[in-house]
């Protein structure tokens, strides 16, 4: 039961620590240029790719959604 939980907790962190990243971003208060809407969509791919592979039964939402597929465009 430890292993399994630590492997949870683990796999947990990891997606947390990339919504993180993007949130981070999405709600600075500074000036966003190019550079970084392209760190944005790349730490978005990636939080996806891991909730994908992780937990491939969990349905998206429409504000993962939104995240993935509209937020970059406000950023500019």
């Amino acid at each position: 039961m430890y292993g399994k939980s630590t492997h949870i907790f683990v796999k947990v962190k990891k997606l947390l620590t990339l919504y993180s990243k993007c949130y981070s971003i999405f709600n600075s208060a500074e000036y966003i240029n190019e550079n970084l809407v392209g760190e944005f969509r790349s730490f978005v791919g990636q939080f996806l790719v891991t909730l994908r592979m992780d937990w491939p039964k969990f349905r998206i939402s429409p504000k993962i959604h939104k995240l993935e597929d509209h937020m970059s465009d406000f950023l500019l």
